[in-house]
Parts: C-alpha cells; sequence; structure tokens
C-alpha cells in the first residue's frame, strides 16, 4: 500500500499477495482520493518476476480523468492515458517499509472499508481484539483475518508482524468480537509472549 500524487490528483494503491485470498489475487485496488472512488483494475503478467500489466478501460480512464480534474470541454492536449501510466508508474517507491504501509493503511481505513471489508477483511463488524485461537490439524490461519491486526490495533506494525508469524508457525489465529461486547482488546505484545 503506498500513495502516489500526480498533478491535482491522488492515487492511493493497495495490492494483497496471498495465494490462498482468491478474491484479491491478481487485483489492484486504487482509491481516487479525491473523488473517493475505489478502482478494481485485474493484473495480468508473471508478478514473482516483477511483472504487472493492466488494462483500463474506458469507464475506468474517465474516473481518472474526474480524479485529475481534466473536464471534457478543456482545451489543449487530449488525455495520455499510456504516458500518465508511465509517470505514475515512475513515481511507484522501489521499496516501501512495513510500518509505512501500515500507517497508509491506518490513516485510509475509514476512507476505504466500504470498498473493500468482504474482499479484505473478514467480520468487518468485530473489531476488539480477544486473543489467540488454536486451530485444528489441516487448517491455517486466514490472511482476511490476520490483517485485521494492522487496523484495528495500535500495536507496533512491526511486533504486528512479528506476531503474525508466531500465529502461523503455531497453526493459531486470532480471535475477534464487537465492539459492544464487554471484553477489553488485548495487548499485542502479551500475546507474542504467550505464544512464543
Amino acid at each position: 500500500m503506498f500513495e502516489v500524487q500526480n498533478g491535482r490528483g491522488k492515487f492511493l494503491f493497495l495490492m494483497f499477495f496471498d495465494n490462498d485470498d482468491t478474491d484479491t489475487r491478481d487485483q489492484l485496488f486504487v482509491f481516487l482520493r479525491n473523488t473517493r472512488y475505489m478502482l478494481e483494475l485485474k493484473l495480468y503478467g508473471a508478478h514473482g518476476k516483477g511483472q504487472f500489466d493492466v488494462y483500463v478501460k474506458p469507464w475506468q480512464e474517465e474516473r481518472i480523468k474526474r480524479e485529475l480534474d481534466i473536464g471534457q470541454g478543456q482545451s489543449g492536449r487530449p488525455f495520455d492515458l499510456f504516458a500518465f501510466l508511465a509517470a505514475l508508474n515512475a513515481a511507484f517507491p522501489i521499496t516501501l517499509p512495513l510500518t509505512k504501509k501500515i500507517e497508509y493503511l491506518r490513516e485510509s481505513w475509514c476512507s476505504i472499508k466500504a470498498d473493500l471489508p468482504k474482499r479484505v477483511i473478514k467480520d468487518e463488524d468485530k473489531t476488539v481484539l480477544i486473543g489467540e485461537k488454536r486451530l485444528s490439524k489441516g487448517r491455517h490461519p486466514d490472511e482476511k483475518t490476520l490483517r485485521k491486526l494492522y487496523i484495528h490495533t495500535e500495536g507496533n506494525p512491526l511486533e504486528i508482524a512479528r506476531l503474525i508469524e508466531c500465529l502461523k508457525i503455531a497453526n493459531m489465529t486470532v480471535a475477534w468480537t464487537t465492539e459492544d461486547s464487554k471484553f477489553s482488546s488485548t495487548d499485542i505484545r502479551a500475546l507474542i509472549n504467550r505464544i512464543e
């Protein structure tokens, strides 16, 4: 997850790399901040080799133009989608620390959650962390449940990443409940200590 500005447009890019999550595999989500619209683009290419090809449909191009505040009757050069995509691509960060990705996610969650929850987060109404839960043999932690740790806890992103790693090694997940329950949120560090 990262954000790129181009002219007047602000584009927040989200992609989830989880082989078990068929709902988001090969999908690029682009939140257009000014117009508050989420584009979902299908990606093609060998992602493991760094090849990501996208085909923008005409209606999606119109949404991009609205984000850039390019009107229909404006004089001047016509909008060049390929030049725009090349400029965006050139502005992508080469590396992005986990802490920065989580910072973008937490800052943007209120704006983007209506467009993503069922595809990215499981049981989006459950936001209070109860604790760890052992999984039965043959099951494994669901990324859609673990992602909630980054969004709905105050924990340090590096500690959360460590917790997720520990949960996967121990074949465990985390349990969540709704805000109106009588449970109080569990501390990330305490969870790591119990699982390690």
